[in-house]
């Protein structure tokens, strides 16, 4: 009883795609019936086309989330530090990220000079914040380059120092011994019994004003700048396959553990390597025309596209070869089956048809004027049907309903609509075609079944399936 109510579920689904395809003739005379592409569509859409899925959602969200949490960790002071210390325009978020991700490969010791210089002006813009949130007019100079000062505090000059010994600071006061200073706090222990030199007096700090807090925000803003260029591809793809293929083995019950394994490898490899060419082609592209702004959000786009289409595309090839090699060999096997039975039941359709042709031309003796006008619209009209059914069995003949594709997943799915299509079309009822339409229907489940269960060991629960 189950293999009954199987078998003709899938005739129902059968009839109701061709009758679908079918029906974009109704309505169209048969003398432009070959002007309408009757097999331009994908078949079978859900399983050839792409579909977004849960799994694809979790991808655009990490991918999305990734890059907003980078960019929430950018601090605006060390933004405004670098736009100031540098000739470009560092100024906005994408700017200053592209400046990061251009620094982070350098050498270490150029890396360093890079931080040491910003992080000087991100001090001064520090003390500089603390004593404007004291009611004090701040004022700092036009250039980066002003000698002996740093800034202006209520219109007199102050040095700003963040140094890790206090051999900077004994400089300064060598060279300028009238313009105080601003120091972090770890050197004002280290000044004592140094003459000129005054804790309170000719050197100050402010709360907060550490070495290690400055350093420390300058290389987050670094890093941070430089992950918002970094879209975590490697991660967000272990996460993702892992997640997907764990929650199918929960839910479809065991798989055996080197499919499973190979599972996760096909499908890591394919969204890592899909998400680095589409992130960089893209973001390149969008760095081009619209700068910084657009290499941040084509990277990210890039990288999400090229991830899903990646895996989807790769992963359904992987599945066709790995695990239904053998369905689609017997398939291809039915469908050819097939087709013959179908070219010579179709003769039998011609042959009706020219039967009727013949009566029609036998009936024009002794007719009235109206009679033989609806004759001769009749005759024609079955002629240009007896061409067009004619036509189709060729391409039956011919092979023409066999589809050429790279995907040889589509290829055998849309050769399989395009010969059912052609069934229909000529007019050939399924029972016509006895054993060898029950045969590749079922060879189209089966196919079907096996790559949707990705080495399953059992049928996924369905609804009726009780």
């Amino acid at each position: 009883m189950d293999t009954e109510n199987s078998r003709n579920k899938g005739q129902d689904g059968i009839k109701t795609l061709l009758k679908k395809r079918l029906s974009r003739l109704k309505g169209i005379t048969l003398d432009k019936v070959f002007e309408k592409p009757l097999f331009d569509e994908p078949a079978f859409e859900d399983i050839s086309r792409h579909k977004w899925d849960w799994g694809d959602t979790m991808v655009a969200g990490l991918t999305v989330g990734d890059l907003v949490y980078d960019i929430a960790h950018l601090d605006p002071m060390v933004l405004e530090a670098a736009d100031f210390v540098r000739t470009d325009d560092l100024s906005d978020i994408f700017s200053f990220s592209a400046f990061a991700d251009g620094i982070a490969g350098l050498p270490p010791e150029s890396f360093q000079g890079h931080l040491n210089q910003i992080q000087g002006y991100v001090a001064e813009r520090f003390v500089g914040q603390h004593l404007q949130g004291l009611g004090m007019e701040v004022e700092f100079p036009a250039g980066a380059t002003e000698p002996g000062f740093d800034l202006l505090v209520n219109g007199e000059p102050f040095q700003v120092k963040c140094l890790a010994s206090r051999g900077g600071l004994l400089q300064h006061f060598e060279k300028y011994p009238d313009i105080p200073v601003f120091v972090n706090e770890e050197i004002l222990a280290s000044l004592d019994g140094y003459e000129h030199i005054t804790v309170g007096e000719n050197v100050f700090s402010v709360p907060g004003f550490t070495h290690e807090e400055i350093v420390g925000m300058t290389e987050k803003s670094l890093d941070a700048g430089h992950e918002v260029f970094d879209f975590e591809i490697p991660l967000i793809s272990a996460v993702v396959v892992t997640s997907r293929n764990l929650f199918e083995y929960y839910r479809y019950g065991p798989i055996a553990k080197k499919d499973l394994a190979t599972n996760i490898a096909v499908e890591f490899t394919a969204m890592t390597t899909g998400g680095f060419i589409g992130s960089k082609a893209l973001g390149i592209s969008m760095m081009i025309l619209f700068g910084p702004a657009g290499a941040v959000v084509g990277g990210a786009a890039g990288a999400i596209a090229g991830s899903v289409l990646a895996r989807k595309t790769v992963y359904q090839e992987y599945r066709d070869w790995f695990y239904a090699k053998n369905e689609r060999r017997r398939l291809e096997t039915r469908l050819e089956d097939l087709a013959a039975a179908a070219v010579g039941k179709s003769e039998g359709v011609l042959n009706v048809q020219d039967s009727k042709l013949e009566r029609l031309r036998k009936a024009k003796e002794g007719e009235s004027p109206t009679a033989g006008g609806i004759r001769e619209y009749v005759t024609w009209r079955l002629k240009q049907e007896r061409s067009y059914k004619g036509k189709i069995r060729e391409e039956l003949k011919a092979g023409k309903w066999k589809v050429n594709s790279f995907s040889t997943r589509k290829t055998v799915l849309e050769s399989a609509s395009g010969l059912m299509e052609r069934i229909g079309a000529i007019g050939l009822h399924y029972h016509s075609l006895a054993d060898e339409w029950r045969k590749t229907v079922k060879a189209l489940k089966d196919y079907v079944g096996k790559l949707q269960r990705k080495g399953r060991t059992k049928e996924p629960e369905t609804a009726d399936s009780n």
